[in-house]
């Protein structure tokens, strides 16, 4: 087995290629994985035909390419993440800065040390991540360049974000975190759960619905709440609905539901 040297927390980071267009790009990538202590990588839906050319700029780093998972769409390819970084260069009034690759490494490596893993989101050579897709990441991640010249290629990106994590980590503490987020499945099912329920009284816009939800994902993306936190924040909504549809519509009080008594109303769907 080779031994590694690369920091622990590493190894909680995997990196996902959405819609990769160039071999050649892929395989720079996965070198630049290996170079910063990244293994897992995640494909998906690859655009690519593997030639001769991802082996020679994946050199040392072909094994990565092997392993390589490949899903059908990003939200499959999420599953059991609890956190998400989106990368993106197009900034606008829906796609605010939240931090810059610089700055990334101080917001996600402290919760990574209770064993949370991270992925890393990078969207094809010619669009980029969309806006759904985007809207699936915790946070958003910007590498800062030359304004009158900002695209970056594909590899480039994973280097310089990859080389920030990479450094950081060599230097955090190795402090147990006990606060366990949920996962980036589970916190998918709040927010449809929430679109439902706010769309039902009326607080999301019915012509524009994703305008009010990206607002709530960036609140629960920075409150990054545990399971548990998620059961009692559904079982609210689970009875604020009963008793929209129950009291508040029959004016009848009988068979009120008992809930817990630590706010939860039972296991959510």
């Amino acid at each position: 087995m080779t031994e590694t040297h690369h920091p622990p927390l590493m190894d909680q980071i995997a990196v996902v290629l959405v819609r990769p267009m160039g071999d050649g790009n892929v395989g720079q990538a996965a070198r630049a994985m290996k170079n910063f202590g990244l293994s897992r990588l995640l494909l998906v839906n690859p655009q690519y035909v593997e030639t001769d050319l991802l082996k020679m700029m994946a050199i040392g780093a072909y094994d990565i390419i092997e392993r390589a998972e490949v899903f059908d769409s990003l939200e499959a390819a999420l599953a059991g993440f609890q956190f998400v970084v989106g990368t993106t260069r197009r900034i606008g009034k829906f796609r605010p800065r939240f931090c810059t690759s610089r700055a990334l490494p101080g917001w996600l490596l402290p919760q990574l040390t209770g064993g949370q893993r991270a992925a890393l989101v990078f969207g094809n050579e010619v669009n980029g991540l969309d806006k759904p897709e985007l809207d699936l990441c915790n946070q958003l991640a910007e590498v800062v360049t030359d304004p009158a010249h900002r695209s970056l290629n594909l590899a480039q990106a994973v280097v310089l974000i990859a080389y920030e994590l990479f450094s950081a980590a060599a230097q955090a503490p190795a402090a147990i975190d006990k606060h366990t987020p949920a996962s980036h499945e589970q916190m998918q099912r709040l927010y449809d759960h929430m679109r439902r329920f706010y769309l039902e009284v009326g607080f999301i816009d019915k012509q524009n619905p994703e305008r009010n939800m990206r607002q709530l994902r960036r609140i629960f993306a920075r409150a990054a709440p545990s399971e548990r936190e998620l059961r009692v924040l559904r079982g609210i909504m689970q009875d604020t609905e009963w008793y929209i549809n129950h009291v508040a519509k029959t004016g009848k009080r009988d068979g009120y539901r008992e809930v817990a008594g630590d706010g939860e109303s039972g296991d959510c769907p």
